[in-house]
């Protein structure tokens, strides 16, 4: 039998049922700094859609709260004037993203270094003998 297969971030998520998803914000009734309203303006003039400009203004709202939060999302897409369901997919998607808090630091290991780019190291192992590491 096979193992069940990996499922894309995201859709193990609960939704609300009492919330509509394809409505866009009320610019009167969403709060949105104005550091942040800039920069998402500025990142909207680089394009020529306003779509395009989904990534650096979810980025400029995670340098802002830490993390895309619900409430960084629906400022988003307040000045971006799409639904916060459209940028909930984009961030997502894109690991780089957080969609929950994290801490100050974040370590990555890279998947794809070649191996003879790495350089051979000697260590120890918990028995004491020497091995070598590629």
């Amino acid at each position: 039998m096979n193992p069940a297969p990996e499922r894309a971030s995201g859709w193990d998520r609960p939704t609300d049922p009492e919330k509509v998803p394809a409505l866009i914000p009320d610019p009167s009734t969403t709060e949105v700094p104005e550091e942040l309203r800039r920069t998402i303006e500025e990142a909207m003039a680089r394009y020529p859609k306003r779509y395009s400009a989904a990534i650096p203004a979810l980025h400029a709202a995670q340098r802002l709260h830490g993390w895309c939060s619900p409430e960084a999302i629906e400022q988003v897409a307040c000045v971006m004037r799409v639904t916060p369901a459209y940028l909930d997919s984009v961030a997502s998607f894109y690991d780089m993203l957080e969609q929950t808090p994290v801490g100050r630091h974040r370590a990555r290991a890279g998947r794809r270094t070649r191996r003879r780019q790495m350089p051979s190291v000697r260590c120890r192992t918990h028995r004491g003998t020497r091995t070598r590491v590629r």
